[in-house]
């Protein structure tokens, strides 16, 4: 089967939606995973519009501007978010704890075992990514994030979940991560 190209036009958003391997449960890992998005949006530059973290897969709203990060295409940051979270999840599973993060004050524990191998597929392979060129398509994807948890039950309303944007939106909690805005 012929893979399809991706392509990164200027100014547009991607909507990524990434599964655990063989549905694994995210749920206690979503720290981490959150943590890996907000470094990984630092250090490559790109933002975070929309996500949620599901029990097992994830979606993101990102863009970035493709004068300022020449060469920066989606699967690049994608595939540094799922190798780094594979490593922090596959740590978590092993330990029951969490892994020292990226941030310069974390106090090191277990030094011996920082770099956890991944002998269990976290992730699966692939992702889904589709190229969010109008602003209705955004607002679109956005309330899909957003009403998702409902559809699925595990929320009565959006703002009964911790790991997502609607709490961003809804009622100001950036207390996860404050994500970015974009004018439509």
């Amino acid at each position: 089967m012929d893979k399809f190209s991706k392509y990164n036009y200027s100014g547009h958003v991607y909507f990524v939606t990434t599964k655990a391997f063989h549905n694994r449960l995210l749920k206690k890992c979503c720290e981490g995973l959150i943590d890996d998005v907000v470094y990984y949006r630092r250090v490559l530059g790109c933002k975070v519009f929309g996500y949620v973290i599901l029990p097992d897969h994830l979606h993101l709203l990102i863009g970035w501007d493709v004068e300022e990060q020449k060469g920066l295409i989606v699967s690049e940051i994608i595939q540094f978010i799922k190798s780094h979270s594979a490593k922090e999840i596959a740590y978590y599973l092993k330990t029951g704890r969490r892994k020292p993060s990226q941030s310069n004050d974390y106090q090191w524990v277990d030094k011996e075992n920082v770099h956890t191998p991944v002998t269990n597929r976290i992730w699966q392979p692939s992702f889904y990514d589709f190229n969010v060129y109008l602003s209705e398509k955004f607002e679109q994807k956005l309330n899909y994030i957003h009403c998702n948890l409902v559809r699925v039950g595990l929320a009565i309303s959006p703002k009964d979940y911790q790991y997502f944007s609607a709490r961003n939106y809804l009622v100001g909690d950036h207390s996860v991560f404050t994500i970015d805005r974009i004018e439509l």
